[in-house]
């Protein structure tokens, strides 16, 4: 049997962390020991940063392929006048266009 780890958590900060790993499928079981094999092979805690007001963050050469990849796969082709037309009737009539060989 593997033994238990004890560690002192502010009330709140548990009652929210158990609701969210739920919401994920999750236990503290398997929260503890993804922690541990990240300060096992990072030798560091782990650490979460926020965006300041006013801070860029960089995409890396990889993750702007993705998105770019990812971008042109959902865009659809707009007519140059749109009249009266809405966004759901043109992207009903764009998704159908794509999809017509589909049927």
């Amino acid at each position: 049997m593997d033994p238990v780890v004890t560690a002192r958590v502010p009330e709140g900060v548990r009652d929210r962390g158990i609701e969210v790993l739920k919401s994920i499928g999750s236990t503290t079981s398997e929260l503890i020991n993804a922690a541990f094999d990240y300060v096992i092979q990072a030798k560091e805690l782990p650490r979460f940063e926020r965006a300041t007001s006013g801070e860029v963050r960089v995409l890396s050469k990889e993750q702007a392929e993705d998105l770019s990849e990812f971008m042109r796969s959902v865009k659809v082709d707009v007519p140059a006048a749109w009249d009266d037309a809405s966004f759901e009737g043109l992207f009903d009539d764009a998704m159908g266009q794509r999809y017509a060989g589909l049927h």
